[in-house]
């Protein structure tokens, strides 16, 4: 397996998991050129992350985005998640 690292990024994030994709997106955020690293070649159809915790939701509010996730959750699943609709 090749990996295409360009070395003139900031920081490079390994995995494109929904941990990686949010350390990626706050630090872009932050100003930072970030490369994401992922060993599947396509995504994934497991779903990841199933659940959100109160911290987690506590910083997706903080970033506003706690509505596009509950759309998001409620889209993938049929329903919504905590008994909470979009």
């Amino acid at each position: 397996m090749t990996a295409n690292v360009n070395q003139d990024m900031d920081a490079t994030v390994v995995g494109a998991g929904p941990v990686g994709l949010v350390l990626a997106a706050e630090l872009a955020l932050a100003g930072a050129r970030v490369q994401i690293l992922e060993r599947l070649a396509e995504p994934s159809e497991a779903m990841k992350a199933g659940a959100i915790n109160v911290p987690t939701a506590e910083a997706l509010d903080r970033r506003a985005r706690w509505r596009d996730a509950a759309r998001a959750t409620f889209s993938q699943r049929g329903g919504g998640f905590t008994g909470l609709g979009p």
